[in-house]
């Protein structure tokens, strides 16, 4: 049976060329962006449809056969647009790199769900005496349509744009609209996207009303003078049933304003003198009308420039930095169905945290998409829907590395296998179709900033045609490709076309040796970088600190926006599925839970650091004398003053107090200058800790988007005993011990309200009153393991082959001196677990005072064999009742020695409830960094810790135990509360697909001294 969608050289049948995207309306009404659905000359065919899922094509043309033969009905209804597989029907597949099918292109399996769509249309006869179209926004992934029986159309790109002229095939009353939706085609080995795999009509479809004679496709061209003073505009078009047509062109300013009215001409220019010019700070719109005598186009215009000069990209003459995300279509109720409202959420989400910039991952945007990026303010990447990375499990010796993330010296990489498809003439056709659907429908964007040729795809001759059509087609985008850095054995790729050096995950000293520019003429654009699975990214600061330093860096975009997740037809919102939880047999688990913000639109600890290092300005140097505190401020805005759309909030902080706030309404501060601005504090006592905050907030609506710090004078005492009026625990009191008892494993000392009890044998603990309440619910211990997070999914299985988890302390030797003010317990003890030799030696010693105070100080030799460690320090279980605590280090946020960035260091309280950060994938979470005092509450027992500079805490009700071994959130139980002191955690940077952890996070270090007090009161 002779099957469309595996034939690779028809691709379409039945469709119009490719053309730019717009709306009709009629000349006398207007058309919105946020409206366009409205526009009287279209028919939405958005809502219910009959529909029925069939095992295979065959099944579903038998039954097709029947539908006509006897009048068989379409049994279920589904909402259209949707994803049939979140709405109950096939299986839901999330998979990476892998084909979902062989690699037999262009055939696909047999068993192939195929499901078929039908509705009726009732069209009135004056509406047929024009043209009409049906236009189909995205269908995954070929469809064939049959209007009134009979078949119209054959396609399979999934994400683009289908126009279908039915004129001659409609009549005036009801209608029947029916398609034929394979989940599988030919188009499947170039959509190998990094998604859950998902099926059916998932963009809008409707019908447009036109006149016969109408405008077909338009395209704006803009010259500029040389400083940008002028603007020559002119207008390409063509029509459909004419050669030419009458048309008026009208030209609003962003206020409204009439600027141009006119009767365009081939070739004829028109001359705008002082544009406001479109950015993504200030993005100024412009409307264009073109009318007809019968009909009108609305379209949003953008006056920019780009250009790219000596490895500098610039727009509109300024080398801007790219702030930005990947971001998918997805939803975990309407799988890639995106409404407008949803995309709205999203935007107004990173413009609350300074975003900038949109790769349209990996595959155009839904058309009036990008109306919405221009308004909201986004430079936008868009993306050819092509990816076909699963190549590389092609059967045989394969070498593939896929981003290279150490090595500079290898800027192209060979491997056969990722190439095959840009070599293969089977695919020429189609990557250049896709890669023209994707520029011809977007052309006119305002927010464009670079066309992306597709991701992980390999180059190749294929490739290389694309890019020349495109560059051929509109020079003025910039095109950029990652893969092009992918050559095929014995073969060089023509990076001609390439404007950009695209790449992945370099590590952050390969970004600051290319901002050097020893190594290309070529801007360095991050098209993924900073991958924000779980925990993370740890590393933003880092990689931020390189782009600021150099122009021929472009920043980029991390990976990625939202959290991919699914809903089972039985759970509950917010129980979040994965790969794996729908029985598929292929797939590549919680891999794509890799967002800045949870599926439903939940910040994550990630997002909130990424706004901070993201924040419009920076101290970038700062003077203290007596109480003048001189602040010099760096904008890292591009195009608009600071004043224009901000303001500043310092306040002075003595402890927890804030001792003086000054709000500054107006800041002078052009974009990508420095000024200088005075802050007055007020005097703060000596041993304080006293420090200014620098808040940044929006004048729109007072948001807040990012703050720094400066220290004034760090604590030189403990401050929360002190607040707490109990100071004195800390240098002890004139008291003895009442009792002192010891056996062969125990040693039990006794004041008038404190207990402490050590074993001898685990060289711990076991039991801690005072007046009577016990402090511990079972022994705790010397700790190495964190439960990994996503970015440790590498790193953890060296951890796992050294024995991390279940490395204890083994006591080799203890001895206890008993004298009249204290107990000192001396321990010699190793860290070890089963089949390895012992990973740390350790001197440690408990110094036991009857006001209940204890010291422990340990000196630690690490065996220079085993990998960095998860962390250093001790564990307590403690008894329930402890909930609120108070502390002193890097807050209100989890915070980690690579993340850190949207805490400050500072007094703190919260309790064990906030302490727990909500990962699909349970995973370490709620240290704070730099902690140097902490005070956990039961009622009216206190356990006051003082830490040593540089150590963390984690407060948690659940063990690292229970963290590591469930696979989902809702499969947790609580097991705390859980106290963790540590000398040190290793970082968390973004080794889930990034780089290894920078060196400076690593915990690396083989000798070192760890030292703690606590006090009970």
């Amino acid at each position: 049976m002779y099957k469309k969608h595996e034939d690779s050289k028809l691709l379409h049948e039945g469709i119009k060329a490719p053309r730019n995207y717009y709306i009709p309306h009629s000349p006398d009404e207007t058309w919105s962006t946020d409206d366009w659905s409205k526009s009287s000359r279209i028919l939405l065919l958005n809502g219910i449809w009959d529909f029925r899922l069939f095992p295979s094509y065959e099944d579903a043309m038998n039954y097709l056969d029947k539908m006509r033969s006897s009048g068989e009905a379409l049994a279920d209804k589904l909402e259209v647009p949707s994803s049939w597989q979140v709405k109950g029907y096939d299986h839901n597949q999330y998979i990476n790199t892998r084909y979902p099918i062989a690699q037999d292109a262009p055939r696909v399996p047999g068993e192939n769900p195929t499901a078929i769509y039908k509705r009726t249309v009732d069209i009135s006869e004056g509406k047929l005496e024009g043209q009409v179209e049906l236009v189909l926004d995205g269908v995954d992934s070929a469809f064939y349509l049959y209007v009134n029986g009979e078949e119209v159309a054959f396609s399979l790109v999934s994400h683009a744009s289908h126009v279908v002229d039915l004129t001659s095939h409609l009549k005036a009353g009801e209608n029947e609209i029916l398609l034929v939706v394979v989940k599988w085609s030919f188009g499947t080995y170039l959509e190998d996207q990094d998604k859950f795999r998902m099926s059916g009509i998932f963009r809008d479809l409707y019908l447009n009303f036109r006149p016969r004679h109408h405008i077909e496709s338009f395209r704006f061209h803009q010259t500029f003078a040389p400083d940008l003073s002028r603007v020559d505009l002119s207008l390409d078009m063509t029509f459909d049933n004419t050669d030419d047509l009458p048309v008026t062109l009208v030209l609003k300013d962003p206020l409204g304003k009439t600027v141009l009215k006119d009767s365009w001409a081939k070739g004829k220019t028109w001359e705008i003198k002082d544009p406001v010019l479109w950015n993504a700070e200030a993005p100024a719109l412009y409307e264009i009308v073109l009318k007809t005598s019968e009909e009108a186009i609305t379209r949003p215009l953008g006056f920019r420039q780009i250009i790219i000069r000596n490895g500098v990209y610039y727009w509109n003459q300024v080398p801007i930095k790219l702030k930005g995300t990947n971001r998918h279509d997805s939803d975990p109720l309407t799988g890639q169905a995106i409404s407008p409202e949803q995309l709205i959420r999203d935007l107004e989400i990173m413009k609350d945290h300074n975003f900038n910039a949109i790769r349209t991952s990996h595959y155009p945007s839904s058309p009036w998409a990008y109306d919405f990026y221009s308004k909201f303010g986004f430079y936008c990447i868009t993306e050819a829907d092509i990816e076909a990375h699963g190549t590389i499990h092609y059967y045989g010796e394969n070498t593939f590395t896929p981003h290279g993330h150490e090595d500079w010296e290898k800027l192209s990489f060979t491997n056969k296998f990722y190439t095959l498809t840009m070599h293969n003439p089977l695919f020429r056709e189609a990557v250049l179709d896709r890669v023209q659907a994707m520029a011809i429908r977007e052309t006119n964007s305002p927010c464009l900033c670079l066309y992306s040729l597709g991701n992980e795809a390999g180059f190749g001759p294929n490739m290389e045609e694309a890019a020349s059509w495109l560059k051929a087609y509109d020079p003025s985008i910039p095109i950029s490709y990652e893969s092009s850095t992918n050559e095929a054995p014995g073969y060089k790729n023509d990076l001609s076309n390439i404007d950009t050096y695209s790449r992945m995950y370099p590590a952050v000293s390969m970004v600051e040796r290319y901002g050097q520019g020893d190594l290309l003429e070529k801007p360095l654009c991050l098209v993924e970088y900073m991958h924000a699975m779980g925990l993370g990214p740890g590393d933003i600061e880092d990689y931020w600190q390189a782009f600021y330093n150099s122009d021929h860096l472009m920043g980029g975009c991390a990976w990625e926006w939202a959290d991919h997740a699914v809903i089972g037809q039985e759970d509950e919102p917010g129980r979040f599925l994965y790969g794996g939880d729908s029985g598929e047999t292929h797939h590549d688990g919680n891999f794509c839970v890799d967002g800045l913000v949870t599926p439903d639109r939940k910040p994550k600890l990630g997002l909130m650091e990424y706004r901070n290092v993201l924040r419009p300005i920076r101290v970038s140097d700062f003077s203290i004398e007596g109480q003048k505190i001189c602040l010099t401020l760096q904008s890292h805005l591009d195009f608009i003053n600071f004043d224009q759309a901000y303001y500043l909030v310092i306040e002075q902080y003595e402890n927890d107090q804030v001792l003086k706030e000054e709000k500054m309404d107006s800041f002078d501060l052009p974009a990508r200058t420095k000024a200088k601005m005075e802050f007055t504090s007020v005097p703060y006592e000596e041993n304080s800790l006293s420090y200014i905050l620098i808040s940044i907030y929006r004048k729109e609506d007072g948001l807040f988007l990012g703050q720094e710090q400066i220290l004034l004078q760090e604590a030189k005492e403990a401050m929360l005993l002190k607040n707490a009026g109990k100071q004195s625990i800390l240098s002890g009191q004139e008291s003895t011990f009442a009792a002192l008892k010891e056996d062969h494993r125990y040693a039990q000392v006794e004041s008038e309200d404190f207990v402490f009890v050590f074993d001898k044998v685990l060289g711990q603990p076991c039991s801690i009153k005072r007046q009577g309440r016990e402090l511990l619910t079972k022994t705790g211990g010397w700790n190495v393991w964190r439960a990994p997070t996503d970015n440790d999914r590498y790193i953890r299985m060296e951890w796992q082959k050294a024995q991390y988890p279940y490395m204890r302390g083994q006591v080799h030797a203890c001895q206890i001196d008993y004298k009249e003010d204290r107990v000192t317990i001396h321990v010699d003890e190793v860290m070890a677990a089963p089949v390895v030799q012992p990973l740390a030696h350790m001197k440690t010693s408990w110094n036991i005072y009857p006001e209940g105070r204890i010291e422990v100080e340990t000196q630690v030799e690490i065996d220079e064999n085993f990998p960095d460690l998860p962390r250093f320090g001790m564990r307590f279980f403690l008894t329930d009742g402890f909930d609120a605590y108070r502390y002193f280090g890097y807050g209100p946020y989890a915070s980690y020695t690579d993340m850190r960035r949207v805490s400050h260091l500072g007094i703190f309280q919260s309790d064990l409830e906030k302490s727990y950060q909500d990962f699909i994938m349970p995973q370490e979470h709620g240290s704070h960094y730099d902690a140097r005092e902490l005070v956990l509450s039961d009622h009216n027992l206190n356990l006051h810790v003082a830490l040593q500079k540089g150590s963390s805490f984690n407060f948690s009700a659940y063990s690292q135990e229970e963290l590591t071994a469930k696979t989902h959130n809702f499969l947790l139980k609580k097991d705390g509360p859980i106290l963790c002191l540590d000398y040190k955690q290793n970082g968390i940077g973004s080794n889930s697909c990034g780089p290894r952890l920078m060196d400076a996070y690593r915990f690396k270090e083989k000798t070192f001294k760890f030292a703690f007090v606590l006090s009970l009161y």
